[in-house]
This record gives C-alpha cells, structure tokens and sequence, in this order.
C-alpha cells in the first residue's frame, strides 16, 4: 500500500510522530509511516510506546524511539519546556 506525500511534506523535513499505537494497527500507522520516512531522506519518524518503542532497520537513522508511558513522557517534556521558558 502507498501512502504519497502531501507536495509541502515531501519537499522539506517531516516528522511522523506515532504515540502508544502498538503493534496492532500496523497497517493504518506503523507501515505508512515508515515507507513515508524511508521514502523522504529528510523525514524523522517518532515512536513513544511502552514496550514497542521501535522501528525497521531501514529508517533507524532517523528514528526517535522512547520507550514508556506516553503519559508520564509528556507530562516530563512539558516539565522541561516550563522550565526553559
């Protein structure tokens, strides 16, 4: 299955940010997501999940995978960005 680009997403950076989505809508997120990042060389692809932070080979370059609650890690990166102002 292809999922093209929007025009202004395939020209510039990108990034795909998939939180607590597991492993079982592989075909609605996971895959579209990583054959989007592996076809846009400046695409990031951003996984949270609590024991399913990863990612194919293919785009693990550019890949953020953070693995645990999604609710805690929010809650620590809204933490930081108050305290950075």
């Amino acid at each position: 299955m292809t999922h093209p680009l929007p025009p202004k997403a395939a020209e510039g950076g990108v990034l795909f940010p998939e939180i607590s989505a597991g492993n079982n809508a592989p075909v609605i997120i996971n895959n579209p997501f990583w054959q989007m990042t592996n076809d846009n060389p400046k695409a990031i692809y951003a996984r949270l999940n609590h024991d399913e932070a990863c990612c194919p080979m293919q785009i693990e370059r550019r890949s953020i995978c953070i693995d645990g609650n999604s609710g805690d890690v929010i809650e620590r990166l809204n933490s930081i960005a108050e305290i950075r102002g």
